[in-house]
């Protein structure tokens, strides 16, 4: 995957190194979506180390999706780090360590309703990890982070056909999360215009 693909959805605006393979991309009713695995390291200080040498840290490991939205929107960041510097209001859901981070609230649970949530609370089960959503423009973006697993596809492998269906539903659940976002985005212009 370009390494703009991903740079445009924000999740990570500070980065030294990316890395990314087993890219697959293609339209699902007229939607343009793609799917990849990504790996971003940032350089930082060790300071296990006397000498102060600077390390690359992994900062995101896991599969990467995006999909074409329908409706425009504005920004919602749907994330699973509890952070006090980012300059947008904050809604928690400290339960699920689930974190909206928008500039206009109501707008944003209207968005990311209930449904929503459930939804990502069953994903995160399904997969077993933690899952970062974030919608910009006509963009829906998601992270899986997978750092505990070699998800890098080996055709032939053991897992191939475990790999392929974990690839399968997350691609089945990024078409289905856009639709529904576009669908409450939709409801937020129609109630707008009442």
């Amino acid at each position: 995957i370009s390494e703009s693909k991903y740079r445009k959805s924000g999740f990570n605006k500070n980065y030294n190194e990316f890395t990314s393979n087993c890219f697959m991309a293609g339209d699902r009713e007229g939607k343009n979506m793609g799917i990849a695995n990504v790996e971003v390291k940032k350089r930082i200080v060790d300071k296990d180390n006397k000498n102060k040498k600077e390390i690359l840290k992994t900062i995101f490991k896991g599969v990467f999706t995006y999909i074409d939205l329908k409706e425009f929107t504005q920004e919602i960041d749907l994330m699973s780090t509890d952070s006090n510097n980012n300059v947008k209001d904050k809604i928690s859901f400290d339960k699920d360590n689930l974190y909206i981070y928008t500039e206009d609230k109501e707008y944003a649970l209207s968005v990311f309703d209930s449904d929503i949530l459930d939804r990502i609370r069953d994903m995160k089960k399904e997969f077993n990890t933690n899952i970062e959503l974030m919608v910009n423009k006509q963009m829906l973006y998601i992270r899986f982070f997978m750092t505990d697993m070699d998800n890098t596809l080996l055709f032939a492998s053991n897992n191939e056909k475990k790999l392929l269906y974990k690839y399968y539903r997350m691609i089945n659940e990024t078409y289905d999360l856009s639709e529904k976002i576009d669908e409450n985005i939709m409801k937020c212009k129609t109630n707008k215009n009442i």
